[in-house]
This record gives structure tokens, C-alpha cells and sequence, in this order.
């Protein structure tokens, strides 16, 4: 394990940061597709769940998904991988191939966004997939086009494709980005769309997020949230007294957990290969290098609120800091454990315990 701090790896971050995640809006967008995905969000948004399909495709050795068996081949295989616990679309692709004409094997990546005030999901898409033909197929299914969003009551959405998300009831397919954005309320829809249009701050704007994201450009799934999710998602509170008490008496030793501003975790797999980072951002970069300290010291020994070690499933392969963030990276074996549905305590990315 290494730990790596230092005024050259700041740098370097505040670097990819700065040009390469929030500022580069532009029509042929060479951003990775997180950085994309990221820039689409609302500054409000609490919990980010995004999914690069592209970079799916090619882990499981897919090139153009165009039949039934194909998109067969990608489902199940990016489920048994644990790579698409963060999608919405997922596992309606049969049914959206027939009535939009198209899936998640057209589309370069998927992410959704929930505030407080509502949701949205966006996507890429694939250089076949035209916006030409998507905005058709939603005529045909009877959606009306007012302002640039294409709108279908949730009803008639039921009648038309029954069982797919609500989400689908209100879409703006951004031709010359390549890109979709989708929502339940036309009115959160219009928001996001005019927060795009005007340039106006987006969750990518959000420094802390900034430094949230950054590590995790490039992986195949990933989940941000704000600290009040990131928190709940990996603490002991629903856990029992005696699981609870564990995890103090576990931590007490050591320090004390301080919460995030934000928190997210990610997955890359390549070759067979596959990596969990959880990456933390703080208040300051001396809390983040205390905390890096102490969260390392509990990636190891019992598996506090689950069964058995940590070191069953997962093997802490490196700890490092930029900024005010922190980030562990784990070794993992998708048949012993899946941990991008966010749901089960993880000691080592908890706020308190």
C-alpha cells in the first residue's frame, strides 16, 4: 500500500479538474464521459448513479450490440460484473429496443441525477444512434414537442410502454451534443435544460464535487452523493446495538470518523481485472490526510455490520490524497461481493460510527 501526498499531485488534479470536468461545454466534447455526465447535473443534485456503457461494451469484448443476443450478452454480463447496479435503463432494454427504437446498447453512457426538487436522467449517444431518428420514434409514440422537450403523460405512458420508468415521460434529445436528458416532471426537465443552455452552474461547478469526481473519471460505474446520503449509505445506523457497539469500539482506538462533503465509489474493470475506489472529500486537506490514515487502519479484520473479514472480499491496494480528498482502492472479486448498489455499512467510508 502506498500513501501519496504532495504539492505535484494537487496540481496535476486541480488540473484535470479545472479543464477537463466542469468548463468544456462545447459540441465535439472530448471530456470523459463522467466529466460529461456530471457537467448535466443540476448543482442541487444529492445522489449521482452513472454507468459508462461504452467502456462496458469493451470490458466484455462487445463491439456494435445491433441484435437481440448481443444485448443479451451485455445485460447479463455487466449485471454478473456488478457494472450496472447504478442503471435505470438497464433492464427494460428489450422493451425500449421496441417501442423507441433504441437501448443501452446505443448509448456511450447513462446517468441519473435526484435533488430534493426531482430527478433527471442523461445519456450519450452512440455515433449511429441519430437524433433525427430518436425524436421520430417519439412521435410516432404520440409525444408532443414543446420548447424542445418531447412530452407524454404518464398515463398514456403506461397505455404505450407499460413497466418502463416515469423518467421516460418527458425527453430533450440535444442533437449537435449528442445527448438526451429525460425526466418525470416536465417542469424539473425545463430547469435542466435551460441550466444547460444558459451555461448556468451545474453539480460539476461544485468544488467539492470537483474533487469527488475527479478520481473517478474513467471507471464503468459510479455513484456521488452529498453528505447526508454519502453518510447513510455506508454507516451502522440500521445496523443492530451489538453491531453498532462493534463498530465503535472498532474505530474508537483509532480516532474519529469525520463526515464528508461528499462521498462516491466506483468501479474499473479491465481484463478481468476489477478495482472498487471509494474517493472522499473533506473539509480541508489536513482532515482528508488524517482520515486517509485511519480509513486505511479500518480496511482490514472483521467486516463490521457483514459476515466474515473484509479481506474476504476486498484487498486494500493503495491510499492517496489531493487536496481535501481522500481515496482507498480495493482489489475485488464480483463473485464474492457487489458494492455499487450503495446499500450495507462500509466502516472505512463512514462518517461516524
Amino acid at each position: 500500500m502506498r500513501l501519496r501526498t504532495g504539492v505535484i499531485a494537487i496540481i496535476a488534479a486541480l488540473i484535470v479538474v479545472m479543464g477537463g470536468l466542469a468548463f468544456s461545454r462545447t459540441t465535439h466534447d472530448a471530456r470523459a464521459s463522467l466529466a460529461q455526465a456530471v457537467d448535466l447535473m443540476p448543482p442541487e443534485t444529492r445522489v449521482a448513479g452513472f454507468t459508462d456503457w461504452a467502456e462496458i461494451r469493451s470490458t466484455l469484448g462487445l463491439g456494435r450490440v445491433t441484435t437481440a443476443t448481443d444485448r443479451g450478452t451485455l445485460v447479463s454480463g455487466a449485471f454478473e460484473r456488478g457494472l450496472s447496479a447504478r442503471s435505470i435503463l438497464e433492464s427494460f432494454t428489450p422493451t425500449m429496443v421496441a417501442k423507441y427504437g433504441w437501448s443501452i446498447a446505443d448509448l456511450r453512457w447513462e446517468m441519473y441525477g435526484q435533488a430534493s426538487t426531482g430527478a433527471v436522467l442523461a445519456a450519450g449517444m452512440n455515433d449511429d444512434l441519430k437524433a433525427a431518428k430518436v425524436t421520430s420514434d417519439l412521435r410516432k409514440l404520440g409525444y408532443v414537442e414543446t420548447g424542445g422537450i418531447w412530452s407524454l403523460g404518464i398515463d398514456q405512458l403506461t397505455l404505450v410502454a407499460p413497466g418502463l420508468p416515469g423518467t421516460l415521460a418527458n425527453i430533450a434529445v440535444l442533437g449537435n451534443e449528442r445527448q438526451i436528458l429525460a425526466s418525470d416532471s416536465l417542469t424539473y426537465l425545463g430547469s435542466v435544460l435551460a441550466m444547460h443552455r444558459e451555461h448556468d452552474k451545474s453539480l460539476a461547478a461544485v468544488t467539492a464535487v470537483r474533487e469527488t469526481a475527479t478520481p473517478l473519471l474513467g471507471a464503468q460505474s459510479a455513484a456521488i452523493q452529498v453528505k447526508n446520503d454519502a453518510c447513510a449509505s455506508t454507516g451502522l445506523a440500521g445496523e443492530t446495538a451489538e453491531v453498532q457497539a462493534q463498530g465503535r469500539n472498532t474505530v474508537k482506538p483509532l480516532g474519529t470518523l469525520v463526515a464528508v462533503e461528499y462521498g462516491a465509489r466506483a468501479i474499473f474493470d479491465h481484463a478481468g481485472d476489477q478495482r472498487l475506489r471509494f474517493s472522499m472529500t473533506f473539509g480541508s486537506a489536513a482532515a482528508a490526510t488524517r482520515q486517509l490514515k485511519l480509513r486505511s487502519a479500518l480496511s482490514s479484520g472483521p467486516f463490521v455490520g457483514r459476515i466474515g473479514q473484509i479481506g474476504d472480499v476486498l484487498t486494500l491496494t493503495s491510499a492517496h490524497t489531493a487536496g481535501s480528498n481522500a481515496t482507498l482502492d480495493f482489489a475485488v472479486d464480483p463473485n464474492k461481493g457487489s458494492f455499487m448498489d450503495g446499500e450495507g455499512p462500509l466502516l472505512f467510508a463512514a462518517c461516524s460510527s
